[in-house]
């Protein structure tokens, strides 16, 4: 008898594949269908005796709870049940487009018995419950059981470098374009009239071999010989030797801090690599500039955002290059997010 158990955590986990995006994001090019889909489910996967499965999945314009109550999981060898619970690690939400990122999970009651075969079958019926319009699941996952239960596992972080990137800061810009927004139908496009340089660490973090599906990994993050916090991102399944990451500042600091930490899904235990800082002295000298506004889009005059004042260039000589009355299409890159789920991507950045 299979069991069934909602595990909320405040882990914040997040398939490593799935390049979860920042509370600050708006909206995604892929907005998933209403219900649970999973990112993508591999042909087979090797696993320790004593290890948790585990698999991307997305939740959207419903709860976790009525997502997972079309989801069922059976487990066989040889035609033989094999009980498990079913369980969610839940990540960030985007609340534009109400969806979830997360972890589904599968754990054996009992370790399983080296050298095993077995079959997981996923069924989710979203069709049933939530429309004709959403995508239903049915597939089979060969779980291949190794002959020893997980050996220890270690991490470390490697190849960690400091350098920029340009947040908007200042005033906000506006205008009235003829291109439609298709994250939220709006018209109105806005820039910040400043580029900060804030600081951004990249590096690389190399698990061991055979738990890809079976743990997950915290990037921690912190300042001035710290690395403590977990910045509400996190990174699960399908956990490949030297991923790229990158983990962005707002404020600046005399160092910058990054640990990964690897859980064991089936227990909860966890290994933290060693801490890595570099000096601020990387990037010092970094100073504002003043952002290009892409004023040829724009109908109307442009305008401040807050007082509603009209706009005025530090070139006064310039005046607005509006494009009054010319209703052509252009090119102009309005998502927030570029995030194609579900790309295969290496790379997840955290803020």
């Amino acid at each position: 008898m299979l069991k069934r158990l909602l595990a909320l955590s405040t882990t914040a986990a997040v398939g490593f594949t799935l390049a979860a995006p920042t509370p600050a994001q708006a909206c995604s090019i892929y907005i998933p269908s209403d219900g649970l889909e999973f990112e993508s489910l591999p042909a087979q996967v090797e696993l320790y005796t004593d290890a948790a499965v585990a698999f991307n999945a997305v939740v959207a314009a419903v709860s976790v709870e009525d997502a997972l109550g079309v989801l069922t999981v059976e487990a066989s060898e040889g035609g033989t049940p094999i009980a498990g619970t079913v369980g969610w690690i839940a990540g960030l939400e985007n609340p534009s487009n109400s969806v979830q990122y997360g972890i589904v999970t599968w754990t054996p009651d009992a370790p399983l018995a080296p050298g095993s075969s077995i079959e997981l079958h996923l069924v989710v019926d979203n069709q049933s419950a939530f429309g004709s319009h959403t995508f239903n699941t049915d597939t089979t996952v060969a779980l291949s059981v190794l002959d020893q239960s997980t050996p220890e596992i270690t991490v470390t972080v490697d190849d960690v470098s400091l350098e920029t990137h340009d947040t908007g800061t200042g005033e906000r810009v506006c205008c009235d374009t003829d291109e439609e927004n298709m994250c939220t139908g709006e018209t109105t496009r806005c820039w910040h009239e400043t580029l900060t340089p804030l600081p951004r660490l990249r590096g690389t973090f190399a698990p061991p071999a055979g738990i890809e599906h079976s743990a997950y990994v915290r990037l921690l993050r912190g300042v001035d010989g710290d690395a403590s916090s977990a910045p509400g991102q996190s990174l699960a399944g399908d956990i490949p030797a030297g991923s790229e990451f990158s983990i962005d500042f707002d404020e600046e600091a005399s160092s910058y801090c990054v640990a990964v930490e690897i859980v064991k899904i089936a227990d909860g235990s966890a290994t933290v690599s060693d801490t890595v800082c570099v000096d601020h002295a990387v990037i010092a000298g970094a100073e504002p500039t003043a952002n290009e506004l892409d004023l040829d889009q724009c109908i109307a005059d442009p305008y401040y955002e807050e007082s509603k004042e009209p706009f005025q260039p530090a070139d006064e000589g310039e005046g607005c290059s509006c494009r009054a009355g010319d209703s052509s299409p252009t090119a102009w890159a309005w998502l927030l997010l570029a995030l194609a789920v579900p790309l295969r991507t290496r790379r997840a950045t955290v803020r």
